[in-house]
């Protein structure tokens, strides 16, 4: 194996190839293993280890929620959990509902979708919805899933093969709603008249995300991510929701130095969070692919 790989050694034809300079975490790993051995692996990593962790989390998160709401949890204070948009960061679990209130407002349907960087194509959405601030409702579709399907109305695109058939991530996320929102009116149509807000991630984005611990890094590693396109001179972001909510397009605007203080000032007061491992995931992690265990998890 090659000592060391670099950027040169990623190749052209790879559409998130100048992210990676912004992926701390995946750029270490990609050092040391390289491209062919990354792409080899990333269906694996974001189709079975990536939805199971946010399918886990997103349960768990949904559940103390609506114990706190029911006044089960004594010390919410004392409780941190995941939130649903943006995934990846962490938040005291009683200012869980003000927050996400100020992010989305009153009554609001999310949706947040894997990109493949290979070839494109949506691997799996998370969809919650949240009145007042509060998830009271989610779905979540993966790989093989009817969902994925669907077919735009006017273009005729299947909802999966959407980012193919657009110019970038803004472009492709109206054309989603438009899908989605028909698809929450038909499960929920109590919620037809709320808005409707996605996000939208490139995998290696999410896989970078994935190996942070701190919450602070991890608020600095979504600013990067989202402000790729209007900071960076990048193509397009690495992240990026549809419509972008107010707040967020000021705090991007603000620098990476206020968006992070900003950011956990709102989701812990400050407080520094350390992201916990999930046993499944280091069992996963070593049984799919054990080569990057030390780099990516030991190290970290």
């Amino acid at each position: 194996m090659k000592l060391l790989f670099t950027f040169g050694d990623l190749p052209d034809s790879l559409p998130t190839k100048r992210f990676f300079s912004l992926g701390y975490h995946l750029w270490r790993i990609y050092r040391k293993v390289g491209w062919n051995f990354l792409e080899s692996k990333i269906n694996v990593a974001l189709t079975t280890i990536n939805y199971n962790l946010v399918k886990n989390r997103l349960t768990e998160a949904i559940i103390t929620a609506k114990d706190i709401i029911n006044g089960k949890i004594k010390y919410p204070n004392l409780i941190i959990n995941d939130t649903l948009f943006p995934l990846g960061a962490l938040i005291r679990a009683d200012l869980g509902q003000g927050g996400m209130k100020l992010y989305y407002g009153e009554s609001t349907s999310c949706s947040y979708m894997l990109v493949m960087d290979t070839d494109k194509e949506i691997k799996y959405i998370l969809t919650a919805h949240l009145e007042n601030g509060i998830p009271v409702d989610w779905w979540l579709a993966e790989e093989d899933d009817e969902i994925l399907n669907r077919r735009h109305m006017k273009f005729g695109y299947k909802l999966k093969d959407i980012p193919k058939h657009s110019k970038n991530f803004q472009q492709a996320g109206f054309k989603l709603i438009d899908v989605l929102r028909d698809i929450r009116n038909e499960r929920t149509p109590q919620f037809a008249n709320s808005t409707f807000n996605l996000a939208l991630a490139w995998g290696t984005g999410a896989w970078n995300l994935g190996f942070e611990i701190s919450s602070y890094e991890a608020m600095g590693a979504i600013h990067d991510g989202i402000s790729s396109k209007v900071l960076h001179g990048m193509p397009d972001n690495w992240y990026s929701y549809v419509p972008w909510p107010p707040i967020i397009q000021s705090m991007i605007w603000a620098g990476r130095n206020k968006f992070i203080n900003m950011s956990i000032g709102l989701f812990s007061e400050h407080k520094l969070c350390l992201q916990y491992i999930d046993d499944e995931w280091m069992k996963m992690t070593l049984d799919y692919f054990p080569e990057i265990y030390e780099i990516g998890l030991v190290e970290q």
